[in-house]
């Protein structure tokens, strides 16, 4: 993993601990494309543990407008699309968790 790419994540990660705090994030997985109408976004998977806990709505609200700051400051223009998913459903969509 290029040290960007490491950057990349490891931004992600703060921003979802400063609003989640009690999460159990295991693992980010920002990936650079173009939507259909042709705008660069930057999917980003979120990998939580298996937990019956729900995030808070209060603080999802707040979520890309505090990523989209973070990532500007470090030269990623790129808007963010956010899906998350239970360590369980990744292993089914075969991301690699660290």
């Amino acid at each position: 993993m290029s040290t960007n790419q490491e950057g990349l994540k490891a931004t992600i990660k703060e921003v979802l601990m400063e609003l989640f705090p009690d999460a159990p994030i295991e693992d980010v997985f920002p990936n650079p494309m173009v939507d259909d109408d042709g705008d660069p976004i930057l999917r980003i998977f979120v990998v939580l543990g298996n937990t019956k806990e729900k995030l808070d709505p209060k603080a999802r609200l707040g979520l890309i407008r505090k990523l989209r700051t973070r990532l500007a400051e470090i030269g990623h223009d790129e808007f963010p699309v956010v899906s998350f998913y239970s360590s369980d459903e990744a292993r089914k969509l075969r991301f690699e968790t660290a």
